[in-house]
This record gives structure tokens, sequence and C-alpha cells, in this order.
């Protein structure tokens, strides 16, 4: 009998040791979860404190961020999601005294990583307030925060993020007068509202804004904003446009969109009034499909013109006309748009067509920017065609 007690508790011990070694064998393949640290600090670094949001520049490398104000009204643990960042501050976004001042703690895991950072920096007395920037060693993306102002900013530089908006039928030149339609391109990957739309203006040489959409609704935000990839396409008619200058002179329009903003600077010309009878009334104007011109033209009488494109293949301009009786046709057109030229480089004669058949116009104006024409037609003519030799 004794013999089995001392087996049994035999067994039991060699069981107890066999489970010890398996916990110690799982615990060492287990891989330590240590942060990491900071490689460096910044402290020469001074934010652009006139916004809150967007992009900076911190030794050469772009940085998206983010402004919280410092509270000790926070919830302890705070942490933030930033561009698939995850920021953990343990004591919440305010700084903890320590002996020598005050101390601010952070642990940033990254989208690739399980181990957090540790990114811990002492502030001292921070008497001065002068900006201190903490940066960590992890690559694409790499994140810190900088600290100001009882602000901190949190940082995050990801190739991944971009965003562009680009200008899409903006001519360099426009008469007075002259509606300027053009579209808006945008896209990326960055945190998008989806309900945003741009913002537009035109401002004059001195930096005063001379025009802005009369829509108020633009620019405005519904939704939570998101990380999507986006590609879109805004028409300024459906903003509040088109846009229409009455000053001849140099102008600049500023466009923004989700962070980014283009400037694109025009000149606005003096109108040539251009009428059958010299009378001094201002052309009309129209837009020509397949194109992003839009040209200046007089009718006479009760005759309409309703229509024009440009056909790329038959290199000609053509014009739809609801004539009601005969009548008379001036048309300006552009160069950029299309021309006729000799092999001098002078200017030569366009082939009109009326129908389709050919007929006699006159060039009664020109200039470097366009020819204007006087052509006559039928009250039965349905299309005008202007046939030239190079297309732009």
């Amino acid at each position: 009998m004794g013999e089995m007690k001392t087996l049994h508790l035999t067994a039991i011990i060699s069981s107890i040791v066999l489970v010890v070694i398996a916990i110690l064998f799982i615990t060492m393949q287990k891989p330590t979860n240590q942060p990491g640290v900071y490689e460096y600090l910044v402290t020469d670094y001074t934010p652009n404190t006139n916004k809150t949001w967007g992009t900076d520049i911190i030794q050469n490398q772009t940085f998206h961020f983010d402004d919280f104000n410092m509270s000790a009204s926070l919830p302890k643990p705070y942490w933030v999601d930033m561009y698939d960042t995850n920021f953990t501050f343990p004591n919440g976004l305010q700084a903890s005294l320590i002996p020598g001042g005050a101390i601010l703690e952070a642990y940033v895991t990254f989208p690739n990583e399980t181990v957090p950072y540790r990114m811990a920096v002492t502030l001292g007395n921070n008497a001065d307030h002068k900006a201190v920037t903490v940066l960590s060693t992890h690559k694409d993306p790499q994140a810190g925060y900088a600290i100001y102002n009882n602000t901190i900013r949190l940082l995050v530089n990801w190739p991944k993020i971009h965003s562009d908006v680009s200008l899409v039928g903006f001519n360099d030149t426009y008469k007075t007068g002259q509606p300027i339609n053009f579209q808006i391109k945008a896209n990326g990957f960055d945190y998008l509202d989806g309900a945003e739309t741009p913002t537009f203006q035109v401002k004059g040489p001195d930096g005063n804004m001379v025009w802005s959409p009369p829509d108020i609704h633009n620019g405005v935000r519904c939704c939570p904003q998101e990380l999507v990839n986006y590609d879109r396409m805004f028409d300024i008619a459906k903003l509040g446009g088109p846009i229409v200058i009455d000053k001849a002179g140099l102008y600049d329009l500023v466009v923004s969109y989700n962070h980014q903003q283009v400037t694109k600077q025009f000149s606005v010309i003096t109108s040539h009034v251009t009428s059958i009878f010299d009378t001094g009334v201002y052309p009309f104007f129209v837009n020509v499909d397949n194109s992003n011109f839009t040209i200046n033209y007089n009718i006479s009488g009760y005759n309409k013109l309703f229509d024009t494109k440009m056909d790329s293949q038959s290199k000609s301009l053509i014009l739809s006309l609801k004539p009601t009786s005969n009548g008379t046709l001036v048309v300006s057109i552009p160069r950029a748009l299309l021309d006729a030229k000799t092999d001098s480089g002078q200017d030569d004669q366009f082939i009109v067509l009326e129908d389709g058949s050919e007929i006699n116009y006159k060039q009664i104006y020109s200039t470097i920017m366009d020819r204007t024409l006087s052509i006559p037609f039928q009250s039965d003519t349905s299309t005008i065609e202007i046939i030239v030799t190079q297309v732009v």
C-alpha cells in the first residue's frame, strides 16, 4: 500500500514538472512586448499655428497633422487613430508631474507592427513654451507629436497618403464679360468628407478678392471623414459659377479642396465689340462641344445659333443654325482653337461651307488671339462649317 502511494505521488510530481516545463517552453516562444524608444527630439521646429490640421514640413518631410488641446479633463488613457496609426496616452493629454518638472508619455502602434513605440519626453518647466517634437524610428509611416502652447500636434508621415487638385479646361486668357467655365479634378488617398465640395475665388493683383461664388453651400461638410481612395470631378457651373470678370487685368484663381490648394494666374482682356451693323452691341457667347473653348458671335435679325462643336477628324468648326430669314453670322474664332496658316506662317483662307456648299465670307477683324469672320447665310441654312488647316 505504501509503495502505491509513493508511485502515485511520484506521478503527480512528474506531471507538475512536465506542465511547468511546457509553460516555460511556451513562454520562451512568445515574443517579448517591450516597447520601442524614440530616436531623437526636434526642439527648433516652429509649428504653423494658423491652422489646426493639414500638412507641415519637419526635417524636409511632409507630415499630416491634427491638433488637440492638452486638458486634464480628458479620459485616461486617451487614444487617437490617425492614418491607421494608433496614439495612446496612458495619462491622457496632460503632462505628469515628476521631480524634474513634467513628462508626457505616449505609445504609438503602427499598422504592420504589434509592438508599440514608447515616446516619452521630459518637458522640464518649459517656461519659454518652445515647441518640443518627438519622432519615432519607425518608417512608412513615421509618426510622432509636437507640444506647444498647451497643444499637442499628432504627426504622421506616410507615402501612401496623397491628395491632388487640378483644373480641367481652364484657359490662360479670357475676355471681359466672358463666362469662365471649367472643372475641378480631385483625387488621392486621404481622409475625406464625402459631401465636401471645392471652394474657389478670384483675387486681383493687390490680393483682394474680386469674385466669389454666390452659392453659400460651397464647402459645407456633413459626414464623418473616412480614409479612402477618391477620384472626383466637379463642374464649376454647379458650384456657383461661371466666373465673370468685367475689368481687364491679371488675376489669380484660388481653388481649395480637402487640405489642398491650387492657384492659377490668368489674364482678362478687353472684348473687341463686333456687330454686323456696327451698333456697338456686345456679342453673345456659346460653348464649343468637344473642346474647352467658348466663342463670341453675333447674328442678325431673329435668327439663332444654338450649337457649336469641333470635329477634329475633318479639322472643322460646325455651327448649327435656326434661321427665320436670310442673315449674317459674325463669329470670333480663337486661334488656340483652330487656325489657318500658310507654309510661311501667314494667315491663310478658311474654307466655309453652307450645308455642304462652299460660300464666300469676309474676315473683318484679327488679333494675335482670334480671327473674326462675317458669314452670310440663307433662310433655309442648317449648318455652317468652317474648315481650317490646323487644329490645336
